[in-house]
């Protein structure tokens, strides 16, 4: 096939030519155009994204299935690029892992539906930087944009606060919650993590979201230590002080349990808030 060879090359206007010729673009076992071209990701002789969007400039289906990774089983150039992109290594010089960014990009552009797996993919891997926040922003804008996961907001917060911007912008925080109900400023706030805090409540994160056990992100954090920051951000925002958890305890008595030491400054903290809402 002409255009499968100059795909294998590489060859830009070959590949041009072999489409202006008539060339058939549908996927077949395991050959597919889009998948040729992601297989050349990181080649420093090729630019992967310009002729991955000329293809599909060209009618290429940013839809369209290929055998993968066994006989039987199908897959789409969006699910292809995002395993690729989440085995790709690194380094400061990963031309292939800017590649594939720059193509996830491309097929969220077309209107292809993308896994859950990206957001995972882009997260974890922060290197070069710019192009995966670039990139999550663009496929956040789509409408088919999949929904994140609390583990996705887990991962932002653990490694980058602007990830986890866009991601609570994105996506209302207070409607995902883990299988104890969790919420993502649930989770900011037990861990003490007063950036994560600040975001979230500026995303709109619902201040009194209850967990299967009863517990506000306020009543959680106020039972754990190095957690005064996340405290007085909660109480600042408004977080009730009436909620008492399944046990019956209130944020106070959570506070008070850590002992005189590790719940001063808790208890200070509450106890005015207590005071200036009477």
């Amino acid at each position: 096939m002409e255009l499968a060879a100059a795909l294998e090359r590489g060859d830009e206007r070959g590949a041009f030519l072999a489409l202006k010729n008539g060339a058939d673009m549908d996927p077949e076992g395991e050959w597919s155009p889009l998948r040729a071209v992601i297989d050349l990701c990181g080649k420093t002789e090729v630019c992967a994204p310009r002729l991955f969007t000329m293809l599909v400039s060209m009618g290429a289906d940013p839809q369209g299935r290929f055998e993968y990774p066994l006989p039987g089983y199908s897959c789409t150039p969006a699910a292809y690029a995002t395993c690729m992109l989440a085995r790709a290594t690194c380094g400061p010089n990963d031309a292939r892992y800017g590649d594939l960014c720059e193509i996830i990009a491309v097929l969220a552009d077309a209107g292809a539906i993308l896994p859950t797996s990206v957001y995972a993919a882009l997260i974890t891997k922060l290197i070069p930087r710019e192009k995966a926040i670039k990139t999550l922003k663009r496929v956040l804008l789509q409408d088919k944009a999949p929904a994140p996961g609390i583990g996705d907001f887990l991962r932002a917060l653990e490694t980058d606060m602007e990830m986890l911007d866009l991601l609570s912008w994105a996506w209302p925080s207070s409607e995902t919650k883990d299988y104890r109900g969790n919420t993502p400023l649930h989770y900011a706030s037990m861990a003490g993590h007063d950036d994560a805090v600040r975001i979230l409540l500026a995303a709109g994160a619902s201040l009194d979201a209850t967990n299967r056990a009863g517990e506000t992100p306020l009543l959680a954090a106020s039972g754990m230590r190095e957690t005064d920051g996340a405290v007085r951000l909660l109480l600042r925002a408004g977080a009730s002080l009436d909620i008492r958890s399944q046990d019956g305890t209130s944020a106070l008595e959570r506070a008070m349990g850590l002992g005189p030491i590790a719940g001063c400054k808790k208890m200070e903290l509450i106890e005015r808030a207590m005071a200036d809402r009477v």
